[in-house]
């Protein structure tokens, strides 16, 4: 805003500074002369704001613009990702309800995803809460390592065990 005052308190100066010229210039072709420099002069400090922006790169002119696109983006993967993460850790955890289910025991999961290395989003920890015997539990132990990569010591159970 104090940019505006300035270039308004510029226009005006100069503008009375033509005046003043035009009134004390003589008659004739020197008074013409003289409106012409005191318009040429109006109007250079008119567009003078105009020249800053022509120093500007594209980049410069639209790097607000650029910036907000760019948080919207990140703003969006990162919704993305979180809506992927609950989508594995649920279809995770229903299989290994399944899994459970077909061994004879009856418990619920539910899954922890992460980052690996590479960036890809897996399970990483999953934690099951039933009745299960310590066969049930060791043969879905080992179900849960080998067929969905969660080490054994990101395992834990909860509840009794089971008939």
């Amino acid at each position: 805003m104090e940019g505006v005052r300035t270039w308004l308190l510029a226009v005006t100066a100069a503008a009375l500074l033509a005046a003043a010229a035009e009134q004390l210039a003589p008659e004739g072709a020197a008074r013409r002369g003289v409106r012409l420099v005191c318009g040429l002069m109006l109007l250079a400090v008119m567009l003078r704001p105009l020249s800053g922006l022509l120093e500007l790169s594209p980049r410069d002119l639209f790097a607000e613009e650029r910036a907000a696109a760019q948080a919207s983006v990140q703003e969006g993967t990162r919704a993305g990702e979180e809506q992927l993460s609950e989508l594995i850790a649920r279809e995770t955890g229903a299989y290994i309800v399944d899994k459970a289910a077909a061994l004879g025991a009856e418990c619920s999961a539910r899954v922890t995803c992460g980052r690996t290395e590479e960036g890809l989003l897996l399970p990483v920890a999953a934690e099951v809460t039933g009745a299960l015997t310590p066969a049930q539990r060791e043969e879905l132990a080992r179900l849960m390592e080998e067929e969905l990569g969660i080490p054994k010591e990101n395992q834990t159970y909860q509840g009794g065990e089971g008939g």
